[in-house]
């Protein structure tokens, strides 16, 4: 008989998150394991995306006609009291990257969220929240119904918005704790060593095969220059860095070096229209393409000369690897797990996590663009893909033993 696996998961938004779920979903043996998918909404520009053999569950939220799901949320993180805890928790991480009350409240209205959620009377073998906040609370909430629960966080801890008071709750009723690098793993026993019986690193799955695949699977026609940067991310203005980069070519641009020059962004979200009135502001239309969300990004991405991420933290971004299997040199800022994925000067550059550090490497490889072949060339020779990492997976579910 199949062992039963049920995914959490909100919505299958564009993104590196739910990039790394379409893999490891896709990676699983199904011959032996039924896998299911619960999302929180069934919405998303990837939901077609879904593969056929994956049982797609109704959504766990119950919708009414009179509020709608943020608005529910918000009133009950105001009467249950969680929204002085927030008040509390921004005194004490103010001047920390945890420290922006949109992020704190979002986090302590996730017990709202799961409140707001249904109970799922089918019993599974396994249960998966496959990312932080909602997924993981509600996953080891007695709304799901597993014999072994496990929990996911992707991006780097100290970083990130994340909130260990909340989350140690949820931490001490999961029975793993997965983690996408060694960097994240270390830096997460900083805040919770207790936990370390119960962690591993579980890589998020890449198949190359499959990127090479989705690459050649739209013909696009792209306005483009000589040296075309490109950039895929969510568009998140602070924590991507989208506003370091914009600088960083306005700057050059007002010093005459960007004639031949482009810099593609491809992705949404929330502050895109923001960051698009930016552009225009500083009138960089000519310089600057701007993509939006696109379903399959990676038609695009094949195109470019370099990758570029000015993120301020990252887990371990599944859009440098795409870039690298298809051939790209990558930019990074020096997050986490950075060098797990770039080798400085060899297949890219590990650029310094603030302004002068990016503009500085930006303004170089525009006036030294040979360095783009030798990275390129070395970028070719890599292998990127991971599908036996699949192993971590299932040895974290108790699949095969530790030595195995």
């Amino acid at each position: 008989m199949k062992k039963k696996i049920l995914f959490v998961y909100d919505s299958m938004i564009t993104g590196g998150t739910s990039t790394a779920l379409l893999s490891l979903i896709n990676t699983i043996d199904r011959s032996k394991y039924e896998i299911s998918l619960l999302l929180y909404t069934n919405t998303g520009a990837l939901m077609d995306e879904i593969p056929k053999f994956v049982r797609l569950l109704a959504p766990a939220y119950r919708e009414t006609k009179i509020l709608s799901s943020g608005q529910r949320k918000i009133i009950r993180t105001i009467f249950n009291g969680r929204i002085f805890l927030a008040l509390k928790s921004l005194c004490k991480y103010r001047c920390t990257p945890k420290g922006r009350f949109r992020h704190i409240l979002m986090h302590y209205g996730m017990a709202a969220q799961v409140s707001l959620s249904r109970v799922v009377d089918e019993q599974f073998d396994y249960a998966i929240g496959f990312m932080e906040g909602w997924s993981n609370e509600y996953v080891v909430s007695s709304k799901i119904k597993a014999n072994r629960k496990f929990v996911w966080i992707h991006p780097q801890y100290k970083s990130c918005y994340l909130i260990p008071e909340i989350d140690r709750k949820t931490f001490d009723k999961a029975d793993g704790i997965a983690l996408i690098s060694e960097n994240c793993l270390e830096q997460f026993f900083e805040f919770f060593p207790e936990y370390q019986p119960k962690t591993y690193v579980v890589p998020n799955i890449m198949s190359s095969d499959l990127v090479l695949q989705k690459a050649g699977k739209d013909d696009v026609v792209l306005t483009k220059a000589k040296i075309n940067f490109c950039t895929v991310c969510r568009c998140d203005i602070q924590i991507k860095g989208l506003d370091r980069l914009l600088k960083a070519f306005y700057e050059l641009k007002q010093q005459g070096l960007t004639k031949d020059v482009m810099w593609h962004l491809i992705g949404g979200g929330g502050e895109f229209e923001q960051f698009k009135q930016e552009v225009e502001n500083l009138e960089m239309n000519d310089t600057i393409m701007l993509y939006g969300n696109k379903l399959n990004p990676l038609p695009y991405l094949q195109q470019m000369d370099v990758f570029i991420l000015a993120s301020r933290y990252e887990g371990k971004p599944v859009s440098v690897t795409e870039a690298q299997i298809l051939g790209l040199p990558c930019l990074v800022t020096d997050y986490e797990s950075a060098t797990s994925q770039v080798q400085h000067q060899v297949n890219g550059v590990i650029m310094g996590n603030d302004y002068n550090s990016i503009y500085e490497t930006i303004k170089t490889v525009i006036q030294t663009p040979e360095l783009l072949l030798k990275w390129r060339e070395n970028t070719i020779l890599g292998s990127y893909s991971n599908a036996h990492d699949l192993r971590c997976f299932y040895r974290i579910i108790g699949l095969v033993k530790e030595g195995d």
